[in-house]
């Protein structure tokens, strides 16, 4: 039922309701006259009843239906607080493993490569000892869209620590993995990242991994491996 009322816009439910609500009234009053033994007008009762409900049912309606929106709006927030990295919009560590474990089973089941690549952004202590953290902040923001603009959506990108990142490549072997990685690092050391009108740039160290040989390691392991390689 939830997912049917929120497929309307709120000007289509408030129509919706106008209309049942205004049914509703015309019926019940028609039934209770008929009851009542009472005599039957039925075009002027018709009259009435719909003109006091569409002056007072879509006001009513409105306040509800905004209100609910409103509910609905902050549980998908409070959602996505709970899985999502607030500064880079990415999985949060919890999140991320959770959501490799899926691609991971598939994965041994069917003989499939992945591939997973930290990355540690590099400076980041000189860069919020001298520019504030309002720049180290906005480091990581960019990072984060960067992140999201070179992977498919078949990716699973995750903040895992403080400065580190890591990315789960479905359907990947090492060497396309590095390619990736390669346009990663080339576009985030390219980027500037302005901050009280002073340019920052940084670096990223990337290590990479793939699940070949490494049926008894988990995801956690494997990427583990991975940022043992941190000098990529």
């Amino acid at each position: 039922m939830k997912k049917i009322f929120f497929k309307f816009n709120q000007v289509t439910l408030i129509l919706v309701i106008t209309l049942i609500t205004t049914f509703f009234f015309i019926s019940s009053n028609i039934l209770l006259t008929k009851l009542l033994e009472q005599p039957l007008n039925i075009p002027d009762d018709i009259i009435q009843i719909s003109i006091l409900a569409l002056l007072f049912i879509p006001l009513i309606s409105f306040y509800f239906v905004r209100f609910v929106f409103k509910i609905n709006m902050l549980e998908k927030e409070i959602k996505t607080l709970e899985t999502h990295d607030e500064l880079t919009g990415l999985l949060n560590r919890h999140a991320f493993y959770h959501a490799c474990e899926g691609i991971h089973e598939y994965s041994l089941r069917n003989k499939k490569t992945y591939s997973l690549v930290a990355v540690k952004l590099g400076d980041f202590d000189k860069i919020r000892q001298f520019h504030g953290y309002e720049a180290s902040d906005k480091v990581l923001a960019t990072f984060g869209r960067i992140a999201k603009k070179l992977t498919r959506k078949s990716d699973i990108i995750g903040r895992t620590g403080e400065r580190t990142f890591a990315f789960l490549l479905p359907d990947t072997n090492k060497k396309q993995a590095e390619e990736f990685a390669i346009r990663l690092r080339d576009k985030t050391t390219k980027l500037e990242v302005i901050v009280n009108h002073q340019h920052i740039k940084y670096t990223i160290s990337i290590g990479i991994t793939d699940n070949v040989d490494k049926t008894d390691l988990n995801v956690e392991g494997i990427l583990n491996h991975a940022t043992k390689l941190l000098n990529f």
